[in-house]
């Protein structure tokens, strides 16, 4: 079928979030392999449309007059089962597996014009979506940067599913850290603002509620804002741009993203982490096929963080 030979297949695949990232590669295949041969092929998604007979879907269209001679291939759920009258109708089958490292190396030498110094290990290849790849593999990324996001998305989807990430275990406070200058001068002073918040000496709008870490990639920021929340006694929500991405679309994104606010809202005061915030980049410097999509993502961020409604508290409920 690569070739561009007449045939019916099906691509079953793991996770319905791939299904458009399968979709378009599957596309941008057959149409390569089909110039100078065969111009007559279509894809059918039977994972997004969810039919009530995802197994019967499509006999009709191979049965049609005029389609003789034609590539089909059906994108599947790795679940489905195919009735008899569907595989008697199928030339083949094939499995989407998670990209090994020869896979992911090749990836980082097409886009990016060299591979990372050190390979990641196959635990962590297994756990990152396909969605992840797209972004942290990008034309001025930088290599070991890439390798670095793969690295931390891997181990926060293995330690905790995504949109969770609450952390209490144990560990080092601010007092035990050293050379943090500003930002342990002012965790301390967040850490008092909320013993008098609960006491009732302030209101939540006085308490100082925000800040932004800046330093190479490295330094210890995650590890300082989970010894914040040991510090401050309060739960810890690590999530980042990459991890809400690996959803699927830009729905999904937004969606996990909102969650993200919501659990972190349900269980205030407690420390919110966004991990790599430059990710989200500028909107005024958005340029290309991909500026809507980005305005979109940082415009939903700007609202979670304060939105109309801002992040005031009413009673005893702090946000």
């Amino acid at each position: 079928m690569l070739k561009g030979f007449a045939g019916v297949c099906t691509l079953a695949i793991g996770d319905p979030a791939d299904v458009k990232i399968v979709e378009w590669a599957v596309c941008a295949l057959l149409g390569e392999g089909a110039r100078g041969r065969r111009t007559d092929w279509h894809v059918v998604d039977l994972v997004s449309q969810k039919p009530r007979r995802p197994a019967l879907l499509g006999i009709d269209l191979l049965r049609e007059e005029g389609n003789q001679g034609i590539i089909t291939l059906f994108i599947i759920d790795a679940g489905a089962v195919l009735s008899s009258a569907s595989a008697a109708m199928i030339d083949g089958r094939a499995q989407l597996s998670k990209p090994d490292w020869r896979v992911v190396k090749a990836a980082f030498v097409a886009v990016m014009g060299q591979a990372p110094a050190a390979a990641l290990p196959a635990e962590m290849l297994a756990v990152i979506p396909l969605a992840a790849y797209g972004s942290a593999i990008r034309p001025g990324a930088g290599c070991n940067r890439a390798t670095m996001r793969l690295r931390r998305l891997a181990e926060d989807l293995a330690s905790a599913q995504v949109g969770r990430g609450a952390r209490t275990e144990a560990g080092p406070t601010i007092a035990d850290m050293h050379g943090l200058g500003e930002a342990a001068e002012w965790a301390k002073a967040l850490a008092r603002d909320l013993q008098d918040y609960r006491a009732g000496r302030i209101l939540w709008r006085d308490v100082d509620r925000g800040a932004l870490l800046s330093g190479p990639p490295g330094c210890g920021k995650t590890t300082f804002a989970n010894a914040l929340g040991r510090t401050c006694q309060v739960l810890v929500h690590v999530h980042s741009l990459a991890v809400w991405q690996a959803q699927g679309n830009l729905n999904d994104l937004l969606k996990a993203m909102r969650e993200a606010f919501a659990s972190a809202k349900a269980t205030a005061p407690c420390v919110l982490f966004i991990d790599e915030i430059d990710s989200f980049g500028d909107r005024g410097t958005l340029r290309g096929h991909n500026a809507t999509y980005n305005r979109e993502v940082i415009n939903a961020l700007l609202e979670c963080l304060d939105g109309a409604e801002g992040r005031e508290v009413s009673g005893d409920t702090a946000n």
